[in-house]
């Protein structure tokens, strides 16, 4: 018996020092899940997003038809909005849909998206679905982004008050910028005279208390230091100051005042003299997000009416 002890010991011994993972084997098993977990999570994601597109080039394959068929039965008159299609958004499925029934041939341009998913027809082209937006349309399920800037680069000789042009000066005006930026020729320039200089706005597209952003790109094309205040929505001037030769971006966010007259939504106290500042690409949005410049020229934005004489509208990117 007692010779038999030990041999017990040992067997027990052994079979214990085998039992368990070591951390070696343990971390081996970790990766290898995560990298099966890893695989399986971009196959579904594939299959998902597949499954978007589908969903999506059907929808807009179904609503091209039902826009050519009302066509049909009235004179080749496209729907003026998607209700008298009854096409709703649902199911996470949401439409935008663009009409221009005064020009020959009459166009239509519709997105439809789901989630990031976003693709588009027309029948300018007659395109079957393609991924993106329409021009002026809001994409990945974000509502697109107007600026209320009429004439965003005060492109023109502009010589008196005008809501439709946007821009105002007491002088003769020239789009031909100084020496510093002799080739660009989409820049406001002011004269050379003291006095205000304003940015107009259409009343009618303000909400009053409503917070708004202007942007705007200025330059200064003169030899000399100018310095100004720049008065947005009558909340107090603010100092900007720009060297010769410098070109910078400045914004502002306000709020709308209550009064109806005509709308001197910026005004840039200029003091005793003007030369060399020139502004350009001037934008104001609802809301006190700073968007980048953009308008109706812009990819995918477009103008609400004419170029360069209408709000315009497109997504944010």
């Amino acid at each position: 018996m007692y010779l038999g002890a030990p041999s017990y010991s040992l067997h027990k011994k052994t079979a214990s020092s085998r039992s368990g993972f070591t951390i070696v084997e343990l971390l081996i098993v970790i990766v290898v899940i995560g990298i099966l977990a890893t695989i399986t999570i971009v196959a579904f994601n594939g299959v998902q997003n597949k499954a978007k597109q589908g969903s999506v080039q059907s929808a807009l394959a179904q609503a091209s038809k039902k826009i050519a068929a009302y066509a049909a039965l009235n004179t080749d008159q496209l729907p003026a909005d998607l209700s008298e299609l009854e096409l709703t958004n649902n199911g996470g499925l949401s439409y935008q849909y663009s009409v221009n029934n005064t020009t020959s041939p009459r166009t239509y341009c519709l997105t439809a998206t789901i989630g990031t998913t976003n693709f588009f027809q027309n029948n300018t082209t007659r395109l079957a679905p393609t991924t993106g937006g329409c021009p002026g349309h809001g994409q990945s399920g974000i509502a697109p982004v107007t600026n209320l800037v009429k004439n965003p680069k005060g492109i023109g000789a502009l010589t008196s008050v005008g809501e439709s042009t946007g821009w105002f000066t007491t002088g003769t005006n020239t789009n031909t910028p100084g020496v510093s930026w002799n080739s660009r020729s989409d820049w406001h320039r002011f004269n050379g005279t003291s006095g205000n200089r304003r940015l107009y706005l259409d009343q009618s597209t303000l909400e009053n208390g409503q917070a708004y952003t202007v942007s705007m790109l200025i330059g200064n094309s003169g030899t000399v230091t100018r310095t100004f205040g720049l008065d947005f929505c009558d909340q107090g001037a603010t100092t900007i100051t720009v060297e010769p030769g410098e070109m910078k971006r400045v914004s502002l966010t306000a709020a709308r005042g209550t009064y109806d007259s005509i709308y001197r939504f910026v005004d840039f106290g200029m003091g005793t003299n003007s030369d060399g500042i020139l502004v350009t690409e001037a934008m104001v949005t609802k809301g006190s997000t700073l968007y980048p410049f953009a308008d109706g020229s812009s990819t995918d934005w477009a103008w609400n009416g004419t170029v360069n004489n209408s709000t315009s509208t497109g997504p944010v990117f």
